[in-house]
């Protein structure tokens, strides 16, 4: 795995963690550890996301397949939520589905 593609996951399951309101829900979720999901995507993760926890929060979270594998949008790194949180959709949508929205 490429670091990018590592990068793309880190970021991308930080904004589903956010935009659920924080490590504990996605642990919920996810039916793992809260320690777990910190080990992967705290502030120092210990642990990549392999190909097999990318698959888990992707159909935990019902992403479609290779979600968290696809370049964050910019504002995704921002600071105002409601921004990101968009960004955080536009980036699990499917192409056609993103011009309605």
């Amino acid at each position: 795995m490429s670091k990018d593609n590592q990068e793309h996951r880190l970021a991308n399951f930080r904004q589903i963690i956010k935009s659920v309101g924080g490590t504990n829900e996605a642990a919920r979720i996810m039916d793992k550890k809260n320690s777990y999901i910190t080990q992967i995507a705290g502030p120092n993760p210990k642990r990549s996301i392999g190909d097999q926890m990318a698959a888990t929060i992707e159909q935990s979270f019902k992403l479609t397949p290779g979600a968290l594998d696809m370049p964050p949008p910019d504002e995704v790194r921002g600071d105002d939520k409601h921004i990101a949180e968009l960004a955080s959709v536009l980036v699990n949508t499917g192409i056609d589905d993103r011009e309605i929205i």
